[in-house]
């Protein structure tokens, strides 16, 4: 997904000025955060997805992850004590994308990862959210209230917020059949054909010459002795090896 396969013909619209001030990428030099919210459909993942490769071509180092596989991640993280380890990697990295962020509610553990990569990368790094909420009811899907508004407020207070509405842009991704009338599909597997001589000579067949012709076997020519040579020629006579005696018969 890229900024250049975004297709503006589509039904969905947003500040332009916005999302022109988003694509110049300065607020993640700026240290700014981006909450992109919006109905299912709209394009929310495709534009927090393209910005996020805009920035990998600016040399900057992006981490992409849905936001409740990164939580059951963190959380089985602290089964081998490498907990520690992937938090680091998610403060250190340069822009951070979390994807459908509060789709679902979250316990006390995971209300607690989110107040802690919130915190430390505020004003230090950009983080990029998509969610089809707004962040007024995030703070009920939270387990732990001070903390969610806590993390909430400084996510909100440093970010860019860019509101899509319209029609589903995945309808226009749907799979249509072209004028014609006639579905592209894959030419069928080409079966072995079964002969009485068995699928060896099916093989050569398939494989003759070209106008279909069957190739003409070699001609193999055989001499037959002629008389002369057919008379033994006589044997020679034994040669006395040193120190060995010839018996003659």
């Amino acid at each position: 997904m890229r900024l250049e396969h975004w297709d503006d013909s589509a039904a969905v619209t947003y500040d332009r000025a916005m999302w022109d001030e988003l694509c110049s990428l300065r607020f993640v030099d700026a240290a700014h955060n981006v909450v992109i919210m919006g109905p299912v459909g709209v394009g929310k993942t495709f534009l927090a997805t393209a910005l996020g490769h805009a920035c990998v071509r600016r040399r900057y180092s992006v981490h992409f992850e849905r936001t409740d596989r990164l939580l059951k991640r963190l959380k089985a993280s602290r089964l081998d004590n490498s907990r520690d380890a992937e938090v680091r990697k998610l403060l250190r990295v340069d822009v951070l994308v979390l994807d459908d962020f509060c789709l679902t509610a979250l316990d006390a553990t995971d209300t607690a990862e989110v107040y802690e990569i919130v915190v430390e990368r505020h004003r230090r790094a950009a983080t990029i959210t998509t969610s089809n909420r707004e962040p007024i009811e995030w703070l009920g899907l939270m387990a732990d209230a001070l903390l969610a508004q806590s993390a909430i407020d400084r996510l909100q207070s440093a970010a860019h917020e860019l509101v899509l509405d319209g029609e589903s842009y995945r309808r226009r991704q749907k799979p249509t059949v072209d004028e014609a009338g006639s579905r592209t599909s894959a030419p069928p597997p080409r079966r072995e054909r079964t002969s009485a001589d068995g699928p060896e000579r099916s093989r050569s067949t398939s494989a003759s010459g070209r106008g279909g012709e069957r190739p003409t076997p070699a001609t193999v020519v055989t001499r037959r002795p002629s008389a002369a040579s057919a008379t033994a020629a006589p044997a020679a006579p034994a040669r006395a090896l040193p120190g060995v005696g010839v018996m003659s018969l």
